[in-house]
C-alpha cells in the first residue's frame, strides 16, 4: 500500500507531465492568465522586455548597403544580366585554377 506523501508524488509527477504537453496555444493563454493577475510594474516591464526581444528575433534589418545591392540585383535580373549556376561554377574553376 502507498503512503499520502508517495500518491502526492505520484500526482505532482503527473501534473507536471501533463503540464509539459501543453500545445502553444495552451501556454501562451495560461501565461497570460497569469500576467493579468501581476501588478509588480517593474517585473511585467522585464517581461515586457523579454517578449519584445523574442518577437524582434525573426526580424531581419537590412543595411542601407544591403537593401541598395538587392535593388542593384533586382535590375541586373529585369536587364537579363545573369549567370547559370553551372556558368559561374565553370568561371569560379577556371579561376582558382589561375592563382
Amino acid at each position: 500500500m502507498s503512503t499520502n506523501y508517495e500518491r502526492t508524488k505520484w500526482v505532482k509527477n503527473c501534473n507536471f507531465v501533463k503540464s509539459s504537453y501543453m500545445s502553444t496555444v495552451e501556454l501562451r493563454h495560461t501565461i497570460i492568465e497569469k500576467l493579468s493577475q501581476i501588478e509588480d510594474a517593474s517585473f511585467l516591464r522585464a517581461i515586457k522586455t523579454i517578449v519584445e526581444s523574442k518577437a524582434n528575433e525573426d526580424v531581419y534589418k537590412l543595411s542601407d548597403f544591403q537593401k541598395k545591392r538587392i535593388k542593384e540585383s533586382r535590375e541586373q535580373v529585369k536587364l537579363g544580366q545573369t549567370i547559370s549556376n553551372d556558368a559561374l561554377q565553370k568561371e569560379i574553376r577556371e579561376w582558382l585554377g589561375t592563382r
